[in-house]
C-alpha cells in the first residue's frame, strides 16, 4: 500500500510561507508530514501558526524537529499548540497503512559551534557531543524502518545549495 509522506524544512513562517503554499497547492491529503526544522522565523510564533493553518488542510500527523530558529524560550509555547508532534532528541514509531516506522528526531549537532552559540548557550559544546553520541547509539540500536529526521545535516556530503562561506556550521555528525 502507498503511502503519501510530505517532507519539507526551512519554510521560515512567514517568510517563505507563501511559496510553500504554493508548492503544496492541489497535491492533497498526506499521510504524515515531516518538518526538519525553521519552521517559523526568528522563533516567533505567530509565523508558526499562520503554517500551522494550512499544515493541519494537509495531514492530521505533523512531525517535526526544532531548527535553529525555534529558539529554546518558545519552544514551551510551540508545543502547546498541540498540532505538531516535536520531536527533540526523540523516537517515536509511526504506523502508516501496517507499516510502522521508527523516527528518530533531533535537531542535530553542528562540527563547530557558530560564535553566536559559543557565546550564548553554556556548554553548547557538551551538548553537541552528547547528542552524537546519542544519535550514533540510537540509529544503530534497531534494524527497524528508520527515518531519521533531523534539522542540520548529518554528513557534508549530501549538503548541496547553502553558501559554502558557513563553513563547518551547517552540520557534519560525522556518519
Amino acid at each position: 500500500m502507498v503511502a503519501r509522506i510530505l517532507a519539507t524544512a526551512d519554510i521560515h513562517s512567514p517568510k517563505y510561507f507563501p511559496r510553500f503554499r504554493e508548492a503544496v497547492k492541489g497535491l492533497g491529503r498526506f499521510d504524515a508530514i515531516f518538518i526538519a526544522g525553521d519552521l517559523m522565523k526568528e522563533g516567533k510564533i505567530e509565523g508558526l501558526k499562520i503554517l500551522i493553518n494550512e499544515l493541519k488542510k494537509l495531514s492530521d500527523t505533523i512531525i517535526a524537529v526544532p531548527g535553529n530558529e525555534e529558539y529554546d524560550e518558545v519552544m514551551p509555547r510551540a508545543r502547546e499548540l498541540d498540532v505538531i508532534k516535536w520531536l527533540d532528541d526523540d523516537v517515536i514509531k509511526l504506523t502508516i497503512n501496517d507499516v510502522t516506522l521508527r523516527i528518530i528526531g533531533s535537531k542535530g549537532s553542528l562540527e563547530r559551534p557558530t560564535t553566536w552559540q559559543l557565546k550564548h548557550i553554556p556548554h553548547i559544546t557538551d551538548t553537541y557531543r552528547r547528542r552524537v553520541e546519542w544519535l550514533k547509539k540510537t540509529i544503530n540500536s534497531s534494524r527497524e524502518l528508520t527515518i531519521l529526521l533531523m534539522h542540520y545535516t548529518p554528513t557534508f556530503k549530501t549538503l548541496q545549495g547553502e553558501d559554502q562561506g558557513f563553513g563547518r556550521v551547517l552540520g557534519g555528525l560525522g556518519i
